[in-house]
């Protein structure tokens, strides 16, 4: 990779690390969600002094992740606004709790309508990008009034 070769898993092995296998690659990729969700909640588990008397903003948007392969979960065509084209990848539906300082991240991975119907998936699991962000919404201001948060200081953004 120093090098300036390709950044596959056959540039890393000439770089040294032999070690990687197919194999332990595979088993990481497919549990890097679980560990990310554990760092996620250990993070907010060490933000949690609220302070009344502030405002809350809920900030909400929707981020094209780039993807490559035809068999990348939750991958589709998907029109990024951004650019003013078509691309193929995910999307993540994301949040973020703000105050004076940024307090929690949050994202779901966002399932298209046309990869369910690729993959024989349970169409009955499609949420729109809007279902997300309200389930998401509903969810922490919950938390936020049950931390005493007064409903007027809770403000949402939206894209």
């Amino acid at each position: 990779m120093l090098a300036g070769r390709e950044s596959g898993r056959q540039a890393l092995l000439r770089t040294g690390m032999s070690n990687l296998t197919d194999r332990i690659l595979d088993y990481q990729l497919r549990n890097s969600h679980c560990y990310l969700q554990q760092f996620k909640e250990q993070l907010q588990q060490q933000n949690t002094t609220i302070d009344r008397r502030r405002v809350y903003q809920l900030v909400f948007d929707d981020t094209n992740n780039s993807r490559y392969g035809k068999k990348v979960y939750g991958s589709s065509y998907q029109y990024n606004h951004s650019t003013s084209s078509v691309e193929w990848g995910q999307v993540l539906v994301d949040m973020v709790l703000i105050t004076d300082h940024v307090l929690q991240v949050d994202y779901r991975l966002y399932i298209p309508w046309d990869y369910l119907q690729r993959t024989n998936g349970e169409l009955a699991i499609f949420n729109t990008k809007i279902e997300t962000v309200k389930e998401m919404f509903l969810t922490k201001s919950h938390w936020l009034k049950h931390q005493g948060v007064a409903p007027n200081k809770i403000w949402a953004t939206v894209d």
